[in-house]
């Protein structure tokens, strides 16, 4: 999956659970989400394939 996609289905993700605090802290609806994703989740999963996939001894990629 390219990175685009696992973005949004981060993003979806976080609208099932999306919370007036939420909006207070990252935005509404689908930007809001977008700013979560990309202030944590996407640092994280650029990082984990960067440092850990070469040490990997199996991937499973997800759809």
């Amino acid at each position: 999956r390219s990175l685009d996609d696992q973005r949004e289905r981060l993003v979806k993700r976080h609208l099932e659970t999306w919370s007036v605090e939420k909006t207070r802290m990252f935005g509404e609806g689908e930007v809001g989400a977008g700013v979560k994703a990309d202030s944590n989740d996407m640092l994280n999963l650029l990082w984990i394939d960067d440092m850990s996939r070469k040490h990997a001894d199996l991937i499973i990629d997800s759809e």
